[in-house]
């Protein structure tokens, strides 16, 4: 009898590190996407050669056509950070749903705000080729668009706060931090 309570016991401890083990696997590979993700955002967006500099010299330079070509592949590069993170199973994980949702939201939010260019593009587009009668309300739309993105950058502002505590609080319950 004895011994079958000590085997029961081993049992219960050797089950409940495999689960541990697992779950902390599962919620280190959630860290290594978001962080992966994260390298990828800033590629598109900071990076010398990402897309976002690409379409700044294209509108520098004033290929407009160009330029909305680039923000069509950032978009297309955007859907593609959002796709992988939706898929990444986080069912009987804590705090994983929570941190993916507001992952996902914040990377919506950015994919808004890069993809909101291509009015801009376009209003820059129509300034170049109007008549100076039309560059005065084509230049007041420019102004309009501007005030108009503020609210985008509001949004990201947001999101990317509800990311980040829900992104520490996983990385605490699952000591993922250094």
């Amino acid at each position: 009898m004895k011994g079958n309570h000590y085997r029961y016991s081993l049992l219960t401890i050797i089950a409940t590190f495999c689960l541990f083990s697992c779950s902390n696997q599962r919620a280190k590979s959630l860290k290594e996407q978001l962080d992966e993700k994260e390298r990828k955002a800033n590629d598109i967006v900071l990076s010398e050669k990402g897309t976002e500099a690409q379409k700044l010299d294209y509108i520098i330079a004033e290929r407009y056509d160009s330029a909305l070509v680039v923000t069509a592949r950032q978009q297309i590069q955007f859907d593609s950070i959002i796709r992988d993170l939706e898929a990444f199973p986080a069912d009987g994980l804590e705090g994983a749903t929570e941190v993916k949702r507001t992952a996902v939201q914040y990377y919506q939010a950015l994919q808004t705000l890069y993809g909101y260019s291509k009015k801009e593009v376009i209003q820059q587009q129509m300034l170049q080729r109007a008549s100076a009668d039309d560059q005065k309300e084509l230049q007041d739309g420019l102004l309009t668009l501007a005030k108009q993105k503020q609210g985008l950058f509001e949004d990201v502002y947001k999101a990317e706060a509800d990311f980040s505590k829900a992104n520490t609080a996983f990385e605490k319950k699952h000591q993922l931090t250094p």
